[in-house]
C-alpha cells in the first residue's frame, strides 16, 4: 500500500545531510515517486520539494498543482519560488502519476522534470536552477513549512539517487516496486506503510509531520503499457547430464543446499504478457542477509593492476576535497591516504561506503613547524563507477592536510580483500624507518602500497624501499610525494612495491632517505596496505554436459492457463551472462538454465538468493525465489525448504 498526507503542515522529510555528503558540484541527484490526489484539487497542493536549508523557499526547487480547482488541475514547478507553469498536463483525481526530478552536477546544474501515469512519461520543462540544492527532500509540502498547504493524496515507491537518469530509466523505475538501479541509491522507500523500511544499502530513514497515515491503494505494477515479466518458476539440477537428461535436485520452485566446489545447474521460468522485445536474461546472485544483488560471473585469469591516481590535495581546512582519479569503473577498488595535523584529529569516515582500513600516529619533538606528531590514516571501498569530482573530508581543527585518491582495478568473477599494518618513526632523522607491527599476509599476486606521511613538508624522499622475510620485491613506483605547507606543515608520501614472488611470514619493514632542507626533521608514520582478488562466493562454471548457448527445451511445468504450446526456446549457459538475447512471442514463455559453481569462499550455513533480470533490469514481478543453502543435504538447519512467494521487484546492482 501506499502513505495518505492529508492536513495543514503534513510532510515526509528526508535530511540528506545526517547520512550522506553530498556537493552540487561533484554529485548528481534525482528523485521519483508516485503520487495521487484522493480529492478535488485545491488552488495549490506540492507534491516533493529540494532545499538547501529547511525552511526557506528561496534556495528551493519544487513542484505542485497550482491549476484550477476541482477534478483536474494542472502541472507546476518553481525554483526560488519562481513558477513555471504547465497548460494542458492534467491531474486528473483518483490516478496514480509519476513525477521525476533529475539534475546532474554541477555548480548551476540543469534541474529536468517529467510528468507521467501509467502509460506515458514525457519531459516537461528544463530549466537552470539552483547552486545547492543538496540537503532537504520534503514530501507533500513546501521547502517552508510556514507554507502549510499539503497534498491531500497518497505517495508511493520515492526514491532518490545520487546520479542522473535517461526517460527509459525513469520508465524502467516507474514500473517496478522496488529500485531498478542501485548505483548510487541513497534510499527506497515503498511505503507500504509508515513505518516503511529502505529497501536500498543505507537503512535511511526519515520523519513525518502532520497527518501521516496508511494509505488504501498502490500504483499499478507493469511496464507503461507494455510487455510484462515475471519469474514464474524454477528448478536445480545437478550437472549430469544433456539439457533433457539431467537429474533434478529437488522438485520444481524447491530450494536446495549444496556443498561448494560442485557443479550445480539452476533453471529460470520466464513467463510473459504482450510482445516482449528481444532480452538478454542476466543471472543474479546475492547472500539473503544483504540488500543489493549482483550479476554471476565465470572467474577471470587477469591480474591485479594499478589504474590511476588523482591529484593530491594540500590545504589547511576543517573540510578538505580529496578528488577522485580518472576513468573509475564499477569494480574498482579506491583507496584515500590521508596525513594531518594536529594528529588528535582523525577524519571522519566519508559517506558513500568508504570504510576506515587503518589509521596510525608518530613523528618526533615539540608541535611546531616541521616538527611534531603526524597522523595517517586510509579509507577503502570498491566503486560503482558513477564516482567523479571530488570527496569532502571532516576533520577537526585541522590546519594541515595532504590527501590522495588512487584507484586499484581486477578481473571479473572476483572480489576484493584488504589488509593492513601500521606502525611509526619517532625518532628524526634523514633515514626514515618504520617495521610494521603486524604482517599483512603477502604473495603473489597481490598488489602493495605504503603511504607514509612527515611532519618536516620541505624534506623530499628517496630511496623507498620495502623488506620482508619470505618476500621478493621488485620495482618501487612512487605515485605522490606531495609538501602540504600550511599550518605545522606536513609532507604525504604513496609508493607501490611490486611484488615478484614469495609468501610474507614475519612484519615488513619500510625505509626511505630523505633530504633537502630540514631533512633531520623528518619523523612520522606509515601504513601498509596490501589487495588481493579472491573469487566470489558463487561462480558460473564450465559444464561437460552442454555447450554454452545450446537451446533449451520445456522440462518445467507450464504458467497458469498456458500450455508448452506457448513455450519458445531459451538458452543454456555455462560461461555466458548475460544469456543471448531471446524474442519472446507474445503472451509466451521460456527457460534458461545456467551451471553454477560455489567457491571455497562460500561458508557452511550461508544462504543465496537468485534472481533473473532483463541485463540489470528487474523483472516486473518475482513469483518465486530461488535459494542455495551452502552445506551437505540433510542435516538441521541446512535442510532444504521450499520457498514460493509473491516478490514484487527486488533490488539490482
Amino acid at each position: 500500500m501506499s502513505v495518505r498526507i492529508n492536513g495543514a503542515s503534513a510532510n515526509i522529510l528526508f535530511d540528506l545531510t545526517t547520512s550522506f555528503d553530498l556537493t552540487p558540484a561533484s554529485d548528481a541527484l534525482c528523485i521519483a515517486g508516485w503520487f495521487k490526489q484522493v480529492v478535488n484539487w485545491t488552488s495549490f497542493e506540492p507534491f516533493v520539494s529540494f532545499s538547501q536549508l529547511s525552511n526557506s523557499r528561496s534556495d528551493s526547487v519544487e513542484s505542485y498543482n497550482n491549476g484550477t480547482t476541482g477534478a483536474t488541475g494542472a502541472f507546476d514547478a518553481a525554483a526560488n519560488g519562481s513558477g513555471f507553469g504547465f497548460t494542458g498536463v492534467p491531474l486528473p483525481i483518483n490516478t496514480w502519476i509519476y513525477i521525476a526530478i533529475s539534475r546532474p552536477a554541477g555548480a548551476n546544474p540543469l534541474t529536468t522534470w517529467f510528468i507521467g501515469d501509467n502509460t506515458t512519461l514525457v519531459e516537461k520543462q528544463n530549466f537552470t536552477a539552483l547552486s545547492q540544492l543538496q540537503r532537504y527532500i520534503r514530501i507533500g509540502q513546501l521547502a517552508d513549512p510556514t507554507a502549510v498547504t499539503s497534498l491531500n493524496g497518497e505517495v508511493a515507491h520515492v526514491r532518490a539517487w545520487a546520479r542522473v537518469f535517461s526517460n527509459a530509466e525513469l520508465l524502467a523505475e516507474a514500473s517496478a516496486t522496488a529500485p531498478v538501479i542501485t548505483t548510487g541509491l541513497l534510499f527506497s522507500h515503498h511505503f507500504n506503510d509508515t513505518s516503511s523500511v529502505d529497501q536500498g544499502p543505507n537503512a535511511f530513514t526519515f520523519t513525518t509531520s502532520g497527518s501521516v497515515t496508511n494509505g488504501a491503494s498502490d500504483p499499478p505494477p507493469g511496464s507503461f503499457g507494455g510487455a510484462t515479466t515475471t519469474q514464474e518458476g524454477f528448478l536445480w539440477r545437478a550437472d549430469d547430464g544433456s539439457e533433457t537428461a539431467a537429474s533434478s535436485l529437488a522438485t520444481q520452485d524447491t530450494s536446495v543446499t549444496r556443498t561448494t566446489g560442485i557443479n550445480t545447474r539452476l533453471r529460470f521460468l520466464i513467463d510473459t504478457t504482450a510482445d516482449l522485445a528481444s532480452t538478454q536474461f542476466q543471472l543474479e546472485t546475492k547472500l539473503s542477509s544483504d540488500s543489493v544483488y549482483a550479476k554471476v560471473e565465470a572467474a577471470g585469469a587477469g591480474a591485479l593492476a594499478f589504474g590511476t591516481i588523482g591529484t593530491t590535495t594540500n590545504t589547511g581546512t576543517t573540510a578538505p576535497t580529496v578528488a577522485y582519479p580518472a576513468s573509475i569503473a564499477a569494480g574498482d577498488y579506491l583507496l584515500m591516504a590521508v596525513v594531518n595535523r594536529p594528529n588528535a584529529s582523525t577524519p571522519t569516515i566519508p559517506a558513500g561506503g568508504w570504510t576506515q582500513l587503518a589509521t596510525v600516529t608518530g613523528g618526533a619533538g615539540s608541535e611546531a613547524a616541521g616538527t611534531g606528531v603526524i597522523r595517517v590514516t586510509v579509507f577503502g571501498r570498491e566503486a560503482v563507477g558513477t564516482e567523479s569530482g571530488s570527496v569532502t573530508l571532516a576533520i577537526t581543527s585541522g590546519t594541515s592536510c595532504g590527501a590522495v585518491i588512487w584507484r586499484s582495478t581486477k578481473t571479473t568473477g572476483k572480489n576484493w580483500d584488504a589488509a593492513t599494518a601500521t606502525g611509526s618513526d619517532n625518532s628524526a632523522g634523514t633515514a626514515f624507518s618504520v617495521t610494521f607491527g603486524t604482517d599483512p599476509g603477502v604473495t603473489a599476486g597481490d598488489l602493495v602500497f605504503v603511504a607514509a606521511g612527515s611532519s618536516e613538508d620541505t624534506a623530499t624522499w628517496a630511496s623507498e624501499a620495502l623488506s620482508q622475510t619470505g618476500m621478493t620485491y621488485g620495482a618501487l613506483t612512487e605515485h605522490t610525494d606531495t609538501a602540504v605547507s600550511t599550518g605545522n606543515d606536513c609532507r604525504i608520501i604513496v609508493c607501490q612495491h611490486a611484488v615478484t614472488s614469495g609468501t610474507s611470514s614475519a612484519a615488513g619493514t619500510f625505509t626511505a632517505t630523505a633530504s633537502s632542507t630540514n631533512a633531520a626533521n623528518t619523523a612520522g608514520a606509515a601504513v601498509m596496505i596490501r589487495l588481493r582478488q579472491i573469487d566470489k562466493p558463487i561462480q558460473l562454471a564450465l559444464s561437460s554436459q552442454f555447450a554454452d548457448s545450446d537451446t533449451t527445451t520445456a522440462q518445467l511445468a507450464a504458467p497458469s492457463g498456458k500450455t508448452t504450446a506457448d513455450f519458445v526456446a531459451g538458452e543454456m549457459c555455462e560461461s555466458s551472462n548475460p544469456a543471448p538475447a531471446i524474442d519472446i512471442t507474445t503472451d509466451d514463455y521460456t527457460e534458461i538454465e545456467w551451471c553454477l559453481k560455489a567457491s571455497s569462499n562460500a561458508s557452511n550455513g550461508q544462504i543465496y538468493d537468485f534472481r533473473v533480470t532483463k541485463a540489470g533490469s528487474a523483472l516486473n514481478t518475482y513469483g518465486v525465489s530461488p535459494q542455495w543453502t551452502i552445506g551437505t543435504p540433510g542435516t538441521g538447519a541446512s535442510q532444504a525448504r521450499k520457498r514460493r512467494q509473491r516478490i514484487f521487484g527486488t533490488n539490482a546492482h
